[in-house]
């Protein structure tokens, strides 16, 4: 069978810094494909924000089925290029992502041009569908039995050894880029180490995660060695905290470092999920660049998000990066329906009293799947809505009665306009990575110095 992955177009709307914006490969589709290609399937990519000829695709491939992905803010525009497919051809249609993993059947409901809508990891359920085998039979497959929507739970891969490797050839043919916060070469590629996470933050949809689950070092070092082989050598790991399993990270570190293999990487944790052992055994196997999500410098706060981090460990865990020269970010988020400004004042003070490199303040937005979404009011299909959401957006979802503009601005050069940090910012920027990663890392100083 010849199966047509389509990733729709995404807007990058942001009122921030353009040149630090990332437009990265859709790593769920990626494994989909090589997992098709494993059971002697063909496929063929669109990435739709680069090219949006649909119909010469459709004339040139002829797929028999077609999968598209989808984010909650790029959902509308995938439902654009369903109702546009609809209309030139009969193939079988399959939406999976995170929206489709939140929503589920609804989304059938709704939207008739759908055929199947896959919840949770779908890569053995779209193996299974092209295959043929009945939907019924089928882990996460959505689906209609004449007038009935068939509704399924998530589905997860228990053992990710199983996977194959990302099909990265097939993006090879589109310029993606990283933010030069976030990579310090060209030669740069994203992976993932681990899948699910075993926390539960208000503001995360860890309801379509699933319980954490690991790839064996062996399998991740053969990968690193492969995407080497290709020209790859920088590597931004997006696992949200991998370093909870400690010997897999002394297990990754030491085979790196045992490989002879001359790269750099930089991945994001959490701040009790590392110790001083680690960070010299990171350091060691390349890492330069580690991020923490902190989110709020208040107790109270952070007890009512459900994160349970302890905000007296973390300037400790700082110090002990900046120690050993990891560029350090900490992720904040402002804008949580029980925030008072008082709260605020403290994340204020609290990320500018750590001694990191780097912070960015994120408007707390609620997504579907989350446990802020019932407290937003908002409609889950509306789409105007939908397309708004995300971390660049200018729009406070709570605590409308604050200038929350106006703060966030307050709190950038509260950071920011400090020589030290301008010193570290520039330092990086002119230090390390490719030249035209220095170019750009310049151009975003330059540009944030006018918010």
């Amino acid at each position: 069978m010849k199966v047509l992955l389509i990733k729709p177009k995404t807007k990058l709307e942001s009122s921030v810094i353009s040149k630090a914006e990332s437009l990265l490969p859709p790593a769920g589709l990626l494994y989909i494909a090589s997992s098709l290609r494993k059971a002697n399937h063909t496929v063929e990519f669109l990435d739709m924000d680069f090219d949006c000829n649909l119909q010469g695709i459709l004339d040139s491939f002829k797929p028999d089925w077609i999968g598209i992905t989808s984010t909650t803010p790029s959902f509308p525009y995938a439902m654009e290029v369903v109702k546009k497919l609809k209309s030139m051809t009969s193939v079988p249609i399959v939406l999976g992502g995170v929206h489709a993993s939140s929503l589920g059947g609804r989304l059938l409901e709704k939207y008739k041009h759908l055929d199947f809508v896959v919840r949770g990891e779908g890569e053995q359920a779209m193996v299974d569908l092209v295959d043929g085998k009945p939907p019924a039979s089928i882990p996460g497959v959505c689906y209609r039995n004449n007038d009935q929507i068939i509704e399924k739970d998530m589905t997860y891969i228990d053992d990710l050894n199983t996977l194959p490797f990302p099909a990265r050839d097939l993006t090879f043919k589109y310029k993606y880029r990283d933010s030069p916060l976030y990579r310090r070469t060209e030669k740069h590629a994203t992976i993932l180490f681990s899948r699910g996470c075993v926390h539960k933050c208000i503001f995360c949809d860890y309801q379509t995660r699933g319980r954490p689950r690991f790839r064996s070092a062996e399998n991740i070092l053969t990968e690193l060695k492969e995407a080497y082989a290709q020209g790859l050598s920088d590597f931004r790991i997006l696992d949200e905290f991998f370093t909870m399993n400690r010997p897999l990270v002394k297990a990754i570190c030491e085979g790196i470092v045992e490989s002879g293999m001359k790269i750099t990487w930089n991945c994001q944790t959490r701040a009790d999920a590392l110790n001083e052992e680690m960070i010299i055994m990171m350091k060691k196997a390349g890492c330069w660049g580690i991020q923490i999500g902190v989110e709020t410098g208040s107790p109270r706060v952070m007890e009512l998000i459900h994160k349970k981090l302890d905000l007296n460990k973390v300037p400790d865990v700082v110090k002990l990066l900046k120690k050993h020269g990891m560029f350090t970010t900490c992720f904040f988020m402002i804008g949580f329906p029980f925030e008072t400004m008082e709260d605020i004042e403290k994340t204020i003070s609290y990320s500018r009293a750590l001694d990191c490199d780097m912070v960015t303040y994120s408007r707390v937005t609620p997504f579907p799947a989350t446990d802020l979404w019932p407290l937003s009011g908002l409609d889950e299909f509306d789409e105007t809505t939908l397309k708004k959401l995300g971390i660049f957006s200018n729009e406070g979802y709570f605590l409308k009665e604050l200038d929350l503009p106006k703060i966030f601005s307050r709190a950038i050069r509260s950071f920011y306009w400090r020589p030290k940090i301008f010193y570290r910012l520039l330092k990086e920027a002119c230090l390390h990575g490719s030249f035209k990663r220095r170019i750009e890392y310049l151009q975003v100083l330059l540009q944030g110095s006018h918010l």
